[in-house]
């Protein structure tokens, strides 16, 4: 999942090197600045991606299980599920693209993208869990 975020991060590296005057790391407790706010919001989305990694690992597996147990001619659940990620994948980062281009690459746009993904990828997180509890 982590090269299909490179979107995220080429545009919200272009806002960090900008920044690159600011030796001190942000305050992302108390962000004062819209340095500050990116960058925290770039980290939340780092976060909110570590933890869909971690829960997809767990789906594909647990998908590959459930097709071993499946009796022949039945569709592969592992393909089925690696599909439906590959088209949420598309959605976000298309759902995010819209939200960031409102404001035209103004100095919050690339927060907004963040906020964007990190929102979407924590529901997706919690579909994934639904996915494993509900077997």
């Amino acid at each position: 999942m982590r090269l299909l975020a490179l979107p995220f991060i080429c545009a919200t590296f272009s806002v960090v090197l900008a920044n690159s005057v600011h030796a001190q790391q942000p305050n992302c407790e108390s962000p004062s600045t819209q340095y500050e706010l990116n960058v925290c919001s770039l980290r939340d989305f780092d976060d909110a991606d570590a933890a869909l990694n971690a829960v997809w690992s767990k789906v594909r597996a647990d998908a590959k299980l459930m097709d071993a147990d499946a009796p022949n001619g039945t569709p592969s659940i592992a393909d089925g599920i690696l599909a439906a990620q590959r088209a949420w994948l598309s959605y976000r980062d298309a759902q995010c693209s819209v939200e960031h281009d409102r404001f035209f690459n103004g100095s919050m746009a690339s927060m907004v993208r963040n906020m964007c993904a990190t929102r979407m990828t924590k529901a997706r997180t919690a579909e994934l869990h639904s996915f494993l509890e509900g077997r």
